[in-house]
């Protein structure tokens, strides 16, 4: 079952989905349910333990039940948001199915062991499971729960099941991490995420591995090596990409021209923009613009 709702009733006990439209809006500490954080116009930012992540479209945010969050608006314009809040017992039950042991399930079916699904603090893109799931909101029926057809119970389960798979993806990411303790693993791991949304968050600045390293208190040519075996690819072209995902996006909006998107990535020289663009994408900025305008995203 799942409300669609543009105030936040009923959360812990149901699954619900929240859109909001807002110039200023501030949330201090506030210990939700398990949810999916996304925002369709704009930008929001989302503080969880310390660690600042701004959402944009294509970006999502994953936070566990119980932990407290801030969440600051202050636009201009509107800025719109959806965030997927999942019901306790939902979770309690798909949790226990992917992260107990076959036997038990068969043995005890209605145990409920695991209470919490494993979230670790990070940015997910339009292309991560997480993303896809968000993205296909727009193409489930509009009637939510209320239409009889079982979609949105199970793409919430889907949903739920990705986030399983991605509890996986940590802990082979950790297996990459060059140490002999699981423990050393671990906090390796979790320092080099710290240093992730240090660049994350400034990506449109100078790239500046020593003050992500400093985030993340760990050597550069540490964070470097450690960063490059998790994520697959060295910090600086992984600002790369983020800043060339952020023109792509910019792109797709009215309002700045090709100049004035290459200035807000963080480019000097718009023939240096242009090239990475093309490189990346197939076409130039400009055509990028006009194809999107004509068609829709192209690819």
């Amino acid at each position: 079952m799942l409300l669609i709702r543009t105030t936040p009733e009923s959360l812990f006990d149901a699954n619900v989905l929240l859109r909001a439209r807002g110039r200023v809006h501030h949330v201090r500490a506030y210990p939700g349910p398990l949810s999916i954080k996304s925002v369709v116009r704009g930008q929001a930012r989302w503080t969880v333990g310390g660690q600042t992540f701004t959402l944009r479209p294509g970006r999502f945010l994953v936070t566990t039940h119980g932990e407290p969050y801030d969440l600051d608006i202050a636009a201009p314009e509107a800025v719109q948001t959806r965030v997927l809040f999942f019901a306790d017992a939902l979770v309690r039950d798909v949790a226990s199915t992917r992260l107990s042991a076959l036997v038990r399930l068969l043995d005890a079916p209605d145990a409920r062991d695991t209470e919490a699904m494993p979230v670790n603090r990070r940015l997910w893109d339009r292309d991560s499971a997480i993303g896809r799931f968000m993205l296909g909101l727009d193409r489930l029926p509009a009637g939510g729960a209320t239409d009889g057809s079982g979609h949105w119970d199970g793409w919430l389960r889907e949903a739920l099941d990705a986030l399983a798979d991605l509890a996986t993806q940590v802990r082979e990411e950790r297996e990459r991490i060059v140490a002999a303790k699981p423990a050393v693993r671990q906090e390796i791991h979790r320092r080099v995420l710290r240093g992730k949304a240090w660049l994350d968050e400034h990506f449109e600045q100078a790239f500046d591995l020593a003050s992500a390293a400093r985030e993340a208190a760990m050597a550069p040519h540490h964070f470097h090596r450690s960063f490059r075996a998790l994520v697959g690819e060295p910090p600086a072209a992984h600002v790369a990409r983020l800043r060339l995902e952020r023109a792509r996006g910019m792109l797709e909006e009215d309002g700045l021209s090709i100049t004035d998107v290459c200035a807000a990535v963080g480019y000097d020289s718009l023939p240096t923009f242009s090239r990475r663009f093309s490189a990346a994408y197939g076409q130039s900025p400009s055509r990028y613009r006009q194809t999107f305008k004509t068609i829709g995203k192209p690819g």
